[in-house]
């Protein structure tokens, strides 16, 4: 007489097989995971950059005067509301005075001034931004 059911070697293989099926989709869901977060690092990134860089574009536009104590890492500007800084400390552009205060990580940045009434800002190799005081 015959019963119906499963042998040993039946299930140890289906086992294996399932063990490598949930394998391979947990691999896939893991480094997609991995890459979504990557991509969205660096979405960030470029989004505050793009922020700090219009912030600053305005201010520079907007403003007086340079201060003669602005060097590469430091930019001093006077406006008719006051003076307002900004500072590139240890890859941090921070914005002093004005309205807010903020930092965005930065990699090596760079205040320059080829003319008197003219400033050039690297915040990234590849982000470059020239604006003039008016």
């Amino acid at each position: 007489m015959k019963r119906g059911g499963f042998t040993l070697i039946e299930l140890i293989i289906s086992i294996s097989l399932l063990v490598m099926i949930s394998g391979a989709i947990f691999y896939a869901f893991s480094s997609t995971f991995h890459n979504w977060r990557q991509v969205t690092q660096r979405v960030e990134i470029v989004e505050q950059r793009s922020a700090l860089g219009q912030m600053l574009l305005d201010d520079i536009r907007a403003a007086k005067s340079i201060d003669p104590v602005s060097n590469n890492s430091r930019l001093v500007l006077q406006t008719e509301k006051g003076t307002i800084v900004y500072a590139f400390q240890a890859g941090y552009l921070t914005r002093y005075g004005g309205k807010v205060s903020l930092a965005g990580v930065l990699k090596n940045p760079e205040f320059s001034y080829p003319q008197p009434s003219l400033v050039r800002t690297v915040l990234s190799g590849d982000y470059i931004l020239e604006a003039a005081v008016r």
